[in-house]
Order: structure tokens, then sequence, then C-alpha cells
């Protein structure tokens, strides 16, 4: 009240800043709220806050049900391609928790149960490895490549 009294008394926003030592912009906007409202009173402290992501929140599904197994990065990256919506990933991730989706990455490929990939399984269990363990001396292991075989993210979405 006292900047506000400050400046209708014939004073500028910047000299009542420098009176009460608060910025200059913090002076304007409470002269602005007794403008607007007649009241000078804080505004209400927390409470329910309307996220941007809930305009977007069957899209941003969409794209996890097509992709499962994207992560928050490259997620914000597809809303601000797409949607022009610019996000934390975290806030993403908190979205998706809200919505019942908890997806954690297995090590393991989801191949592994295919019938043809058992089926080969079982031959090579069954059929080479025997052969293998009886004739050692005819394993060499070369690794010319450097290929990294962990190549499954160990992060899933959230």
């Amino acid at each position: 009240m006292r900047v506000v009294d400050f400046v209708e008394e014939g004073h500028s926003l910047r000299e009542a800043a420098l009176r009460f030592k608060l910025a200059a912009s913090s002076a304007a906007s409470v002269v602005k709220l007794r403008k607007d409202t007649g009241i000078v009173e804080p505004r209400p402290f927390g409470g329910f806050r309307r996220g941007k992501l809930k305009l977007h929140q069957e899209f941003i599904l969409g794209i996890a049900a097509k992709q499962p197994d994207i992560i928050m990065p490259e997620m914000v990256e597809v809303l601000l391609a797409v949607k022009s919506v610019k996000i934390n990933p975290s806030n993403l991730s908190k979205l998706m928790i809200a919505c019942g989706l908890s997806y954690k990455k297995s090590l393991l490929a989801t191949e592994k149960g295919r019938p043809d990939i058992v089926k080969a399984r079982v031959e090579w269990v069954e059929g080479r490895q025997p052969i293998m363990r009886e004739q050692q001396v005819r394993l060499i292991f070369l690794d010319e490549t450097s290929t990294i075989t962990k190549m499954t993210r160990a992060r899933g979405q959230f």
C-alpha cells in the first residue's frame, strides 16, 4: 500500500522502487494490481496449476503407444517439432505417470518369445552347444569389429 500511495502522490515508479528498496518491475506490478482490482493483497500461493500438457495428452499417449522405447528427451523434441510445445522432460514424465503409465524397459529382447526364435534357440542349446563342448579346440572367438553389444537402453520412458 505504501508503494501505491507514494506513486499516487505523483512520484514515479522508479522513485518508489528506490525508496522502498524493490525492483521497478515489482513496484509497477503492485500499482497495476491496485489499478485492476482495487486492492493490494498477495495473490494465492500454490494450489492447482493447469499444465500446458493436458491439452496434448492424447497426442503424447499416442506417441508412447507407437514408440514404446522412446525416451523423454526424444518425446520433448517431437512435441516441439509437431505441436510447438516446449516442456521439460521431467514434467512430461509426471504427466505419463499421472496417466497410469510406468514403463520400464527390459534388457531382454521382446523377440525372444517369437516361435521362430524359440525354435532356433532350442536347436542351438540342444544341437550345437553339446558339439561345441566336445570340440572346444575348434572354437575361435574373434572380435575385430569393436561392436558394442549392450545396445538396449537401460532406461525406458519414465
